[in-house]
């Protein structure tokens, strides 16, 4: 257990070390954290060739599907992300990740219907009062993505939302994503 949590840090960095620790697994979880690995390091091919195949051998494995649907953004295949983000979040309506993901995925379809607005709106909502401790910084990283894909607020605008936003959560991710 101590070995998986030492990859998945180094896997998070994209460490080179990952490599010599990694050996050590088979199967789903060697797939899994070689999936993770690449897509930390922005090799998002790689990442969804081994992820696919830690799905073929656990086709409900959540943490490798969530994983799946941030690579398939990366390289803009939405109609694919969204499909597996709608499923992953109804699967589990309560987790931050999956309500993230889903939202992230249908904020990219075009055209929005009226019905996806609500739901954007409604993911929103659910966001703000979920439990997780990550809650307040997706709220803000979804609130960035809602106003520019949605509302399609000035350029001025973005940048200032943007800004407030690296104030509050100047290490995260999800800022960095929705500003991107």
């Amino acid at each position: 257990e101590l070995r998986y949590w030492l990859c998945s840090a180094l896997a998070r960095i994209a460490h080179k070390r990952f490599n010599d620790e990694v050996r050590y697994f088979k199967g789903v979880e060697l797939c899994f954290l070689r999936g993770f690995y690449h897509r930390n390091a922005k090799e998002y091919e790689k990442a969804e060739r081994w992820l696919r195949e830690a799905l073929e051998k656990s086709p409900n494995l959540q943490r490798a599907k969530r994983e799946m649907v941030t690579v398939l953004l990366a390289q803009k295949k939405f109609p694919e992300a969204l499909e597996m983000a709608r499923d992953n979040y109804y699967s589990s309506p309560e987790n931050s990740y999956q309500i993230h993901g889903y939202f992230r995925s249908l904020v990219r379809k075009t055209p929005l219907s009226s019905d996806d607005k609500e739901t954007l709106k409604r993911l929103m909502e659910e966001m703000k009062c979920n439990l997780s401790d990550k809650h307040e910084e997706m709220f803000v990283a979804m609130d960035i993505e809602y106003k520019d894909f949605v509302e399609h607020r000035s350029m001025k605008e973005m940048l200032t939302v943007i800004g407030e936003a690296q104030t509050r959560f100047p290490n995260s991710i999800n800022i960095r994503r929705a500003s991107q």
